[in-house]
């Protein structure tokens, strides 16, 4: 099954998110300071 897309609004809407995308869990720390300097 496969799908086509258009870079317009009404096909943006029409698209479903996967539940395990939705149930994930990803995150980045970044934390800049002067140590970050060479």
């Amino acid at each position: 099954m496969t799908q086509s897309f258009q870079p317009t609004w009404e096909s943006l809407s029409t698209y479903t998110v996967p539940e395990w995308y939705q149930d994930a869990k990803f995150g980045i720390f970044l934390h800049w300071g002067p140590y970050c300097v060479p």
